[in-house]
């Protein structure tokens, strides 16, 4: 009975320790890390993160599933250890995100001691967690998934680069891995390409044969992580409306980035007013997209993944949490508007003249080579074209939207024909390449549409 209480009383004045020790903390974290872990099942997994981090938002789990896949991602379950109005939720929402300062490291919104020695899903260690499970079919689509509120336990922090043979992590699993994060990447941009198709063509006229590949910059581990909490947020962006919860979306915008001008300025403004066109399109059209996984480094995860448990306990939606998301969404409404403005005026000029300075020299259709010999080509095709009947070539220009981090590639091409006439095509993929191979397409059943007898504008002469 005395070494009960011994016990006891040493456990409440560690608790009062590690209170005071740690800034701005009016609560006992350790008894509340102590009641998750006591009443949550165990998950397992490991941490992808670049080398020497230590404070760790999420940890994975990935395996087969028949001919599908399993695979079950776990974020940090921060607002089950910060009470709701506590100093520190208070100290964090002035901050909303961490900030790099030049000199001083990062500036976090919570307190390192306290996300170190609680919350952090570091290696060897059991952390209250909000974890998703989720399969996907043969074809990467999710078939269902669950949500719950778990306890952690990392087996193993891996490096975010080239996948490195571990303990039950041999070549043959790597390449799995590799296969299925390059496969969702390639799906993400695929599907998003087909929906900004449909907003230029309609009618899906053209099918241009395609191969498929990872062409990013992204390195395994990296790859891996970004196409898997992409998917978790889905997940819980999914969950949430179906639950007819208010959060703090995530903006649909997207950068407008060119890859390739014209020497045509207006043309160049009429490039930019449909990739503008698109990004509206896909806004409007598009799920919204709640981000969670990050609540250590940003208070709107923390916001949202606090308004997600709320809904896993069947509670209702706080009203502070209402008032905050409302003034998060006019926040981001306020950005999404002015973003892109800039590049449908005619002060963009400047721009427009500093890419044609440093863009190579040519024409685009020079640079181009086909998929492979013998295979048919619609800008080979093109090429052959206008060579064959002293035509000038088309007006040709390029840009990549980034779009709910997917790159887009957009082409658009203008060919000048007699006493002012002009067909004009815009296209788009997942592929720099293929978005020039439909556009090439588009132009030449144009041409063909008009007859044999069509005239062009022939090439002018260098003096």
């Amino acid at each position: 009975m005395r070494d009960k209480a011994k016990s006891g009383g040493n456990g409440h004045h560690q608790a009062r320790a590690d209170q005071t020790q740690i800034e701005n903390i009016d609560f006992s974290p350790h008894e509340r890390v102590r009641a998750a872990l006591s009443s949550r099942p165990v998950v397992e997994g490991i941490t992808i993160d670049p080398p020497g981090t230590h404070i760790i938002d999420d940890g994975l789990h990935i395996g087969r599933h028949g001919k599908g896949w399993l695979i079950r991602t776990s974020v940090a379950d921060l607002p089950a250890i910060i009470p709701h109005g506590s100093r520190l939720e208070g100290v964090a929402r002035a901050k909303m995100k961490e900030e790099f300062v030049r000199g001083s490291g990062i500036d976090r919104i919570w307190p390192v001691k306290f996300l170190d020695k609680y919350v952090s899903l570091s290696e060897g260690k059991r952390r209250p967690a909000v974890t998703f499970t989720i399969f996907l079919d043969e074809h990467l689509n999710v078939q269902k998934y669950k949500i719950s509120r778990t306890v952690f336990e990392s087996k193993g922090a891996h490096h975010d680069g080239s996948f490195r043979k571990y303990p039950d992590f041999d070549e043959q699993k790597q390449r799995e891995w590799r296969a299925l994060a390059q496969g969702l990447y390639l799906k993400r941009n695929r599907d998003l390409a087909v929906i900004f198709d449909r907003g230029i063509d309609a009618q899906g006229t053209v099918n241009e044969v395609f191969f498929g590949r990872y062409q990013g910059d992204m390195e395994d581990g990296r790859l891996m992580v970004h196409e898997v909490m992409r998917l978790t947020n889905q997940v819980a962006t999914d969950f949430l409306r179906t639950k007819g919860a208010v959060v703090p979306y995530k903006d649909q915008s997207a950068h407008i980035i060119p890859t390739r001008v014209s020497p045509n300025f207006e043309y160049e403004l009429a490039c930019n007013q449909a990739c503008h066109k698109l990004v509206q399109m896909i806004t409007e059209q598009s799920l919204p997209y709640v981000h969670l996984n990050s609540p250590m480094r940003r208070y709107t995860d923390y916001l949202s993944l606090k308004i997600l448990t709320q809904q896993l306990r069947g509670g209702p939606q706080d009203i502070a949490s209402l008032q905050e998301v409302d003034t998060l969404r006019a926040n981001f409404s306020k950005q999404a508007g002015s973003q892109q403005d800039f590049m449908l005026r005619p002060t963009w000029r400047r721009q427009w003249e500093q890419h044609q300075q440093e863009q190579e020299r040519g024409h685009p259709l020079d640079f181009f080579r086909p998929l492979k010999p013998g295979l048919p080509d619609a800008v080979t095709e093109m090429k052959n074209l206008c060579k064959a009947h002293g035509w000038k070539r088309p007006l040709t220009t390029e840009r990549v939207i980034k779009v709910q981090n997917a790159l887009i590639h957009f082409a658009g091409m203008k060919l000048m024909l007699a006493e002012g006439g002009e067909l004009q095509v815009w296209s788009v993929s997942h592929d720099q390449d293929h978005a020039l191979r439909i556009a090439a397409r588009r132009i030449l059943q144009a041409v063909n549409g008009q007859g044999a007898a069509l005239a062009t504008i022939p090439v002018v002469p260098k003096p």
